[in-house]
């Protein structure tokens, strides 16, 4: 069955996750700060809009909204060689990196949250121990570092008027989590590259984006009636 080809859509955010190789596992404590720096570069260097981060063990996940097709592939190609040439390894990445688009709103907090809860999730550090390798301390208030590459989402604006109101809301979003219903659909949305979001966000996105953003129902069509 051939592969679908990679979702997009005008103006809409992404949620990647791109699989780190079991050759690379074992020097993530070594290159982990470079592969850091490698993302912000790449990421500046073909204007990908980057909103949310994190960097686990095994995994790089991304919430971002690309201006055209081609640039959330070059930024992985880009960091896949640079981390190729640095640990003179084959290939760095278990397979193509999964997307799904997403719903601005809850949705796209409820990502963000899930994203950057990655490295607490896969290794049981708490959220000071975790500064270094997500970007919730930008979201929180406990970074303070001014010359940022991570611009601040629509929605995340939405949370408050001042920036101290808005690192409120989304440390109580945090420390609250999301439901394991939210959860599943972000699973089911990014292990198959799907549209997550309401009803009418799938519809009206559907009408834009260059395939076909859910699954195909299952089963025979139904007859029409006589």
């Amino acid at each position: 069955m051939a592969r679908l080809a990679r979702l997009y859509a005008p103006d809409t955010s992404q949620l990647i996750q791109v699989q780190l190789s079991s050759q690379v596992l074992p020097e993530m404590l070594e290159v982990r700060f470079r592969l850091l720096t490698w993302i912000e570069q790449t990421s500046r260097h073909y204007g990908l809009v980057v909103h949310a981060w994190s960097v686990t063990q095994e995994s790089i996940f991304l919430f971002c909204t690309p201006s055209s097709p081609r640039i959330i592939s070059s930024v992985v190609q880009a960091v896949g060689r640079h981390l190729a040439s640095t640990l003179r390894v084959g290939a760095v990445f278990m397979s193509r990196y999964r997307s799904c688009l997403v719903e601005s709103g809850e949705y796209t907090l409820a990502c963000m949250v899930w994203l950057e809860s990655q490295v607490y999730q896969q290794e049981g550090m708490s959220i000071q121990d975790i500064l270094p390798w997500s970007s919730i301390g930008w979201h929180t208030g406990h970074c303070t570092e001014k010359d940022t590459w991570i611009h601040l989402h629509e929605a995340y604006r939405q949370l408050g008027n001042t920036p101290l109101e808005r690192q409120v809301k989304y440390r109580q979003l945090c420390e609250e989590g999301i439901s394991a219903g939210m959860y599943q659909k972000i699973q089911t949305a990014l292990m198959g590259q799907w549209a997550l979001g309401s009803d009418d966000f799938i519809a009206q996105i559907a009408i834009v984006a260059n395939r076909r953003v859910s699954p195909i129902a299952r089963g025979r069509p139904r007859r029409r009636s006589k």
